[in-house]
């Protein structure tokens, strides 16, 4: 489970390369492209990923 994925909406600006940003990214890639993982994201407040192993 991981919290805050939408990262107040900058996970999706471009422009926004802090650090933080872009290691929510890199997580949030990591698990959507890992085969052995099955996730989904409920927008609650800032985002919440569920992940569980296949």
């Amino acid at each position: 489970m991981f919290d805050n994925v939408l990262w107040l909406g900058q996970v999706v600006r471009e422009d926004d390369q802090s650090e933080s940003t872009v290691a929510m990214c890199r997580l949030n890639d990591a698990v959507v492209a890992d085969p052995r993982v099955e996730a989904v994201m409920i927008s609650v407040g800032d985002g919440l990923l569920l992940a569980r192993k296949l």
